[in-house]
């Protein structure tokens, strides 16, 4: 999706989210109109398509055109390619609430009793003070507190007017009077009733994140009218974490968590569970590698990706690189932003992916891989399948290898990652000119009687794969640890991948790759990898130097 401002001689461009073959046509359009700039932000959006790279490429050369964007993983992307970009240290679109809470304020009508219940039953309340304000009606008698204690173990009472906050305690404001806080002394103040509520949650969110700034969890139950929303930026002002309830709990109560929610000044908008999960895991107490554990388990209960078995050493040095990226101080802060904020898990998730590869690496194992591609020249078809495919590297060199022994038009190589991201860059084909020159200091050891010019087109600071070999790869998205096989494959190439999972998953693995190839058929492993005891016998070694393996039975 493009939006774009036309402000005298020049011209500032945003592109968000989606990039479709319309938004070709309109970039193109705009450029052609010689404006004496342009300005282009590369805001939310994730792969870059390689239709956009072109265009971009081409108005960088004829145009003053400045280039930047909010996403490292774009600007390293472009910058590989030799753009001119820069990168915008947006403030970070997330909060990390404070791991030191002292109170938690809730706020909403006589509706959200059942939520208030659900929410607090299973919580750990012994360091924090729970405060609760609720619109009350004026024949309503005064005994939330005794429905309360029916299911907390903190003792609930009635705020008093003078007395201590003290923890482990849940403090209901009492009808009729304001609930406030002063140097940690419950205040009740008479007046008059603010946004038709007293108490009012406006009166009381403002008074205590005004004392308990970053200490303070202030959740915005159900409820009627807007009573606590007109507050909410001065809260997040004060540091004040904000969660609100899911609107579609609250049936017909829903009207000041979706005035929250259009206010803008929130943290999370979370479920019942979610919330309960929230205020659960701000109470736990872990050490260091049970919160690897608790986190790994959690991230796929709730996204579907399974680290649990990768090498943990690997995990951890990932970890620590995005907690220093993103100043994170502890594991229960990591957690907390990971299993709550879903950009930040998506940032997570391109950091510890692992995505290193290079055309004709090993060119005495790729001239291997020429002798034993030359033998399924009989094959009616020749089926490849490289998985842990990275940015494509592998499968493109597969594809030239194929080429350069009489082969490649009657095969298709099947290129698989789990991460779609890089899954969407390799389909581009494109690479840098360093990335370029090494893969010819490479294929000049390999063959000398062809040029890598042949399969590539060069631009001025990039080159792009030629559709000659794009058209028998396909690309898409796979997990070798959830997904199971696919085809029945003549070659997989595999290398490099098993070093990062742990010995059960390292199983897993090879059953799969094992079932995956024909009888005859080739694996071709890392130089670091190794074939699993119990499948010795079903493979013949033809290769212990480059790690090439025949099934065999």
């Amino acid at each position: 999706m493009i939006q774009f401002i036309e402000d005298g001689n020049c011209c500032s461009i945003t592109i968000n989210k989606t990039y479709t073959q319309a938004d070709n046509k309109l970039l193109e359009h705009l450029f052609s109109k010689n404006y004496a700039a342009y300005e282009v932000t590369i805001a939310t959006l994730y792969t870059i398509p390689r239709s956009l790279v072109e265009i971009l490429k081409e108005a960088q050369l004829q145009h003053s055109l400045y280039l930047c964007s909010t996403n490292g993983r774009v600007v390293r992307y472009l910058h590989k390619l030799s753009f001119d970009i820069v990168h915008l240290m947006a403030e970070r679109s997330f909060r990390v609430p404070c791991l030191d809470a002292e109170v938690v304020v809730i706020g909403g009508s006589a509706k959200s009793t059942k939520q208030i219940i659900d929410l607090l039953k299973d919580v750990d309340l012994r360091e924090l003070s729970v405060v609760v304000v609720q619109h009350i009606g004026t024949t309503m008698k005064e005994s939330f507190d005794k429905l309360l204690s029916q299911y907390l173990n903190a003792k609930v009472t009635y705020a008093k007017n003078g007395e201590f906050l003290q923890k482990n305690r849940l403090y209901i404001a009492p009808k009729g009077y304001h609930l406030c806080i002063e140097s940690n002394k419950i205040l009740l103040q008479t007046g008059e009733a603010v946004n038709g509520a007293k108490p009012s949650i406006s009166v009381t969110f403002e008074s205590f994140s005004r004392f308990y700034k970053e200490k303070m969890i202030a959740i915005v139950e159900c409820g009627y009218a807007y009573d606590g929303v007109d507050v909410l930026q001065n809260l997040q002002d004060n540091g004040t974490t904000v969660l609100v309830q899911d609107p579609s709990e609250c049936a017909d109560a829903d009207s000041i968590p979706r005035y929250a929610l259009q206010s803008h000044h929130y943290d999370y908008l979370l479920n019942r569970d979610a919330m309960r999960e929230f205020l659960t895991i701000l109470t736990m107490r872990l050490d260091s590698d049970e919160w690897v554990v608790y986190l790994l388990e959690k991230i796929y209960e709730k996204y579907e990706y399974d680290y649990r078995e990768y090498a943990s050493d690997m995990i951890k040095r990932r970890i620590k690189l995005f907690m220093m990226k993103y100043s994170l101080q502890t594991m229960q802060e990591l957690v907390l932003l990971l299993l709550f904020n879903r950009f930040a898990f998506k940032l997570f998730f391109l950091k510890i992916s692992i995505n290193v590869s290079e055309f004709f690496r090993d060119t005495l194992c790729m001239q291997k891989v020429m002798g034993f591609l030359v033998k399924c020249r009989h094959n009616y078809k020749i089926k490849i399948w490289c998985a842990g495919v990275s940015q494509g590297q592998e499968a493109y060199s597969m594809a030239i290898l194929l080429d350069l022994v009489g082969l490649l038009h009657k095969s298709t190589i099947y290129a698989t990652d789990f991460n779609p991201v890089v899954v969407e860059e390799a389909k581009n084909g494109l690479y840098s000119m360093q990335e370029y020159e090494k893969a010819e200091e490479n294929f000049l050891q390999l063959q000398k009687d062809h040029s890598l010019k042949e399969y590539f087109t060069q631009h001025k600071d990039f080159v792009c794969v030629n559709d000659s070999l794009r058209k028998n790869i396909l690309f898409f998205v796979h997990d070798l640890q959830s997904q199971g096989t696919f085809n029945e494959f003549d070659f997989i190439v595999c290398r490099n991948v098993l070093i990062y999972f742990d010995m059960e998953l390292q199983r897993d693995v090879f059953t799969l790759l094992y079932d995956s190839l024909k009888f005859g058929g080739y694996l071709f492993l890392g130089s670091n990898e190794f074939l699993l005891q119990e499948y010795e016998e079903r493979f013949r070694t033809i290769s212990s130097e480059c790690k090439i393996f025949m099934k065999v039975q």
